[in-house]
């Protein structure tokens, strides 16, 4: 607005002056007569020691300065009232400012905590991923764990099933037996029945041969007198033949009934022997089938009794010094002795069957449970041997009334 104004002024005075004095000079005829000045150009002329033409443009300049400043004063106010405005939207601006630098001063601090929070994040997730291997070993070794227990199982279940057919057998078998009882107790009536004939014989025979050594002690006393009168004992000769032949009857008669007797006593004492010799098979294996539960089921109860220990948590971190006494006391009493075995001999077996010297107090669970599976199954081979192996007899569990405890020494086993 400063620029259209100062455009649109007048031209200075000095060069419209001169521009009036040249075109006066110029237009003004030679010769004329020189007008008569006015009262007022003879009262201005002298104050101002202007001449008339300068005069009349300092007036025609005021007249246009007037109307100028008039025109410009009004804009000029206007101006007055934007700078005030402009003025007062500055003073919010700076607010503003200040405000939003407020903002950015906690937007820096918000940025700060966030940073913080994005390092605390970083470090949780490499936890994180940690634990993730972690639990990834774990369950590798938990999967591990369930399958030896779901083989663990399935030898139970067949030996329940064995169990169950042993059962079966046997109920068959003492079915049997009780009727096999009862023909035998009748069979021993009869038997008793014979013997007390067999007896009453026998004790008519024992007085037959009462009177037979009388007669022969009468006899033997009254040889020279029988001589004399053999004739006179012809008839009493004729007695004791027929005597004879009756006690040669009575004699047939006992050995028949004693070849009954015989027979009988044979069969009986060879059925009994078949029933014995099946009744030690049973109880041979079922203390095998206890021997082989015992080897077979302690793992779990084991982990359950360490569950809070760090070798149980890692099957393949050492048990260490501090808990291996526990442990093998542990084997000791739930393994070793049930199945009458020595907890030296073993633990020499643990420290070789590993590379590892005595005491193996760097042994880990997984190694252990090995060790003692390979250690009873070897123990439980030698107990009931197959055909043809080393190992003790039935005849050796019946000595032992089928209690490895009552093995002597020599029978024990060692690795």
């Amino acid at each position: 607005m400063t620029d259209d104004t100062s455009s649109a002024a007048p031209p200075a005075p000095q060069d419209v002056s001169k521009t009036i004095v040249e075109h006066h000079i110029v237009t003004e005829p030679q010769g004329a007569k020189p007008k008569s000045k006015s009262a007022t150009s003879r009262f201005l002329g002298p104050i101002f020691g202007l001449s008339k033409p300068v005069m009349g443009v300092v007036l025609v300049y005021s007249v246009f300065a007037t109307g100028a400043w008039a025109y410009l004063l009004p804009n000029y106010l206007a101006l007055t009232e934007q700078v005030k405005e402009l003025e007062t939207q500055v003073d919010r601006l700076e607010t503003a400012v200040s405000d939003l630098s407020a903002e950015v001063d906690r937007y820096k601090e918000q940025n700060e905590k966030l940073e913080e929070n994005l390092e605390e994040f970083a470090e949780q997730n490499e936890k994180l991923q940690l634990s993730n291997a972690l639990y990834a070993k774990l369950t590798k070794s938990l999967n591990t764990t369930v399958h030896e227990l779901e083989e663990q199982n399935e030898i139970l279940t067949e030996s329940n099933e064995e169990y169950e057919r042993l059962n079966d057998e046997l109920n068959e078998t003492a079915s049997a037996l009780e009727s096999e009882v009862d023909e035998l107790e009748g069979a021993i009536d009869d038997i008793g029945e014979t013997v007390l004939e067999a007896a009453r014989l026998n004790d008519d025979l024992f007085d037959e041969n009462v009177v037979l050594e009388g007669l022969n002690g009468t006899l033997t006393s009254k040889v020279d007198t029988i001589n004399g009168v053999i004739l006179d004992m012809n008839g009493e000769i004729d007695r004791l033949e027929e005597t004879v032949d009756d006690l040669e009857s009575i004699l047939g008669f006992l050995e028949d009934a004693a070849d009954e007797v015989d027979e009988s006593v044979e069969e009986i004492a060879a059925f009994l022997a078949d029933q014995i010799e099946k009744n030690e098979n049973l109880l041979v294996e079922n203390l095998q089938n206890t021997l082989i539960q015992t080897a077979t089921g302690w793992v779990c109860s084991f982990q359950s009794f360490f569950a809070n220990a760090a070798f149980i948590e890692n099957p393949d971190t050492p048990i260490g010094a501090a808990d291996y006494p526990e442990v093998l006391l542990y084997i000791e009493r739930n393994v070793l002795e049930p199945l009458c075995l020595d907890v030296v001999d073993f633990e020499s077996f643990l420290a070789a069957d590993n590379g590892l010297s005595t005491p193996p107090v760097e042994v880990t669970v997984n190694q252990l449970i090995s060790s003692v599976s390979e250690y009873t199954t070897s123990a439980l081979n030698y107990y009931f041997p197959d055909e043809g192996e080393e190992g003790l007899t039935n005849e050796d569990w019946e000595a032992a009334q089928y209690d490895c405890s009552n093995l002597p020494d020599e029978l024990k086993f060692e690795a």
